[in-house]
């Protein structure tokens, strides 16, 4: 099991793709704890909040949550924070 409680939680193109607008994005991990809630946060480079989600998680401790990309979104980097209890942990993006 992971130190932080989350592991494997990227994006299916991987860490510092490149997305459009309406891209459909999953976003998975696994060994997350399942005393705690686990929430996944998408924002921007100011931290303010685009998206939350609270994905489904297994038995096995594994979740998986799709994002469809806002059209609005103006172009740049973004954030996607999973935080699972008092363990986070995080992957930028990059919107064209």
């Amino acid at each position: 099991q992971a130190e932080d409680g989350i592991r494997d939680r990227s994006p299916s193109r991987g860490l510092g793709d490149v997305y459009k607008r309406q891209d459909l994005m999953t976003i998975n991990g696994r060994d997350v704890s399942l005393a705690d809630p686990i929430s996944i946060s998408i924002m921007d480079t100011q931290k303010n909040e685009i998206a939350n989600m609270v994905p489904v998680v297994t038995g096995e401790g594994q979740f998986y949550q799709l994002w469809q990309i806002p059209s609005n979104l103006v172009s740049g980097n973004y954030e996607i924070m999973v935080q699972n209890g008092e363990n986070s942990n995080s992957l930028t993006f990059t919107l064209k």
